[in-house]
């Protein structure tokens, strides 16, 4: 290798290999579609994209209990007026307010998810949280 191959900002060759040896890395492999108790561990509200009217908030879940237990998923919840539906539900499930309710009130609470399976764009398979429920006891 040469030096022309990499950003000389203090750094040395060795700064940019690969720590790990990645035929030893497992592939991802999304959870099976199931239903599953979830913690909501984080929640952003992120702007319209461009030529998009409405944002959306990003949800990040972990499953709580079970073989998958830790394993994360991700629920992308439109503005939209025409989707509220889904915001909806999901503050049913978790036992929020209806009125105006702010979204970071709900990370740390637990929520039941249906997650199913679909293809991930590139190939493969990625998981969809399809719907949420209030989760038993």
């Amino acid at each position: 290798m040469t030096e022309e191959n990499y950003d000389n900002t203090g750094m040395s060759p060795e700064d940019f290999l690969v720590p790990v040896d990645l035929a030893e890395v497992k592939d991802f492999e999304p959870v099976p579609a199931a239903y599953y108790t979830a913690m909501i561990t984080e929640i952003k509200s992120l702007a319209a994209k461009e030529g998009k009217e409405f944002g959306q908030f990003q949800m990040s879940l972990q499953i709580v209990g079970g073989e998958y237990d830790g394993r994360k998923v991700t629920r992308w919840l439109s503005k939209s007026p025409a989707a509220l539906g889904f915001i909806k539900e999901f503050i049913k499930a978790v036992g929020g307010e209806m009125n105006r309710p702010n979204m970071l009130d709900f990370v740390g609470q637990t929520v039941g998810i249906k997650v199913s399976k679909g293809p991930r764009q590139g190939g493969g398979e990625i998981n969809n949280v399809d719907s949420f429920f209030t989760p038993s006891v």
